[in-house]
């Protein structure tokens, strides 16, 4: 054999020899990252959160994990590829594709850091998506979403009429919101929108019905219209939102209760 194909040869095995070694060294890491999806794919949020560092919980809470992997279609993976695994200083980068439950494919990167506690997520960053440009503006979400958003609002207003206490819509809402408007101011404007005790506690975990198509402005506020169709009396809202930390932040309430005959009319 002609030396420098001896060369060429060895220099394969070798690469190939530490491609084997970095697949092995990766290994707890892909298993602790397959094994963080399958805990969500099956539910287990509290054993997932657990997988995470201790700075990614600083930084994130289990609600904003949730909210993240469902807006993110990552909550029904239910395979994993990683075709680059890279490792530097206990911190390894897993960088490929994760399939969901309805064929999907997704491309992401996964950092994870061992410690003593074994492997633990860093971060989780989904490949960009859709049309690519300079601006930041969120594009207007789809209505099934526009229903779980509004649906939301109203569950928490709900709870806080019942409380007498706006506190819960206040800690849901926009920063800058809750910089405008106090509790108290919220207790004044809101608290006689309930009508009777207990009668809006029915329109709790109920979807409420769209009043036509949501808007988007050009300020990036989401305002959605839309009513519970109850009887005797319908409760109708518009509701504004902000995108804000990765979720839609309420940013105005207007809402009444009126007998269910009446047509819906734009507040």
């Amino acid at each position: 054999m002609k030396t420098w194909m001896k060369v060429v040869l060895g220099g394969v095995a070798f690469l190939g020899l530490l491609f084997g070694l970095v697949f092995w060294i990766t290994g707890g890491a892909a298993d602790a990252s397959d094994e963080f999806f399958a805990k969500v794919q099956n539910g287990e949020m509290d054993q997932a959160y657990e997988l995470l560092t201790e700075d990614f919980q600083a930084g994130t809470s289990k609600e904003q994990l949730e909210r993240f992997l469902s807006s993110s279609a990552l909550d029904h993976v239910t395979e994993t590829s990683w075709s680059s695994r890279s490792i530097e200083n206990n911190v390894a980068t897993l960088k490929g594709t994760v399939t969901t439950d309805t064929g999907g494919v997704i491309p992401l990167t996964v950092t994870l850091v061992n410690s003593d506690a074994g492997w633990k997520i860093q971060g989780i960053e989904k490949g960009q998506s859709g049309i690519s440009g300079e601006s930041d503006m969120p594009t207007l979400p789809p209505n099934e979403k526009q229903r779980e958003i509004a649906g939301a609002t109203t569950d928490v207003f709900i709870d806080s009429v019942e409380a007498a206490d706006m506190t819960a819509l206040h800690q849901v809402s926009s920063s800058f919101l809750q910089e405008q408007a106090t509790v108290e101011k919220l207790n004044a404007a809101l608290l006689d929108i309930g009508g009777s005790d207990g009668e809006m506690s029915v329109l709790k975990g109920k979807t409420p019905f769209l009043a036509g198509p949501a808007e988007l402005d050009k300020e990036g506020t989401l305002i959605i219209n839309g009513y519970y169709d109850t009887l005797p009396n319908r409760y109708e809202f518009r509701y504004k939102y902000v995108y804000e930390d990765d979720d839609w932040k309420l940013l105005g309430i207007s809402n009444r209760v009126v007998p269910a005959t009446t047509t819906f009319a734009s507040f």
